[in-house]
């Protein structure tokens, strides 16, 4: 049972909001937790909980923020426009690259920081052969 600080009500894109934080203790270490409830209408609330080393809680603040208030109903386009996508699992092999599973993703733009975010992975880590990764597909 967490109990979170600093409560506060926002505005996001018109919709209200509210945000807290606590720190939380995971397999990991401890954590930082935000919490974020977004009422997109009368009967729709999303949640986000996003975890955070203390150290780098700071400094990844002002793009937490960004994040947060990036979020916004879709127009009619995105709508139509909109084609699932799907969680794979692969079984890293000999000669896989970050850069080339990143590659087969349907992402735009970076694709390979997506695929270090996904999977855990720090700036400049290697893939060892065996290890299980997630990429997205249609």
């Amino acid at each position: 049972d967490v109990s979170l600080g600093d409560a506060t009500r926002i505005t996001v894109n018109g919709m209200a909001a509210a945000t807290g934080t606590a720190r939380v203790g995971t397999q990991d270490g401890p954590r930082d937790l935000r919490a974020i409830a977004i009422r997109y209408d009368p009967e729709t609330v999303y949640r986000f909980m996003i975890l955070t080393p203390p150290n780098q809680t700071a400094a990844l603040g002002e793009e937490l923020r960004r994040m947060t208030y990036s979020f916004r109903p879709l127009s009619g386009r995105e709508k139509t426009n909109l084609r699932p996508q799907r969680i794979q699992i692969h079984e890293v092999q000999l000669g896989d690259t970050v850069a080339a599973l990143a590659a087969t993703m349907p992402f735009e733009d970076f694709k390979e920081e997506r695929f270090r975010v996904l999977n855990g992975l720090v700036p400049g880590e290697v893939l060892e052969p065996g290890r299980l990764v997630k990429l997205i597909g249609l």
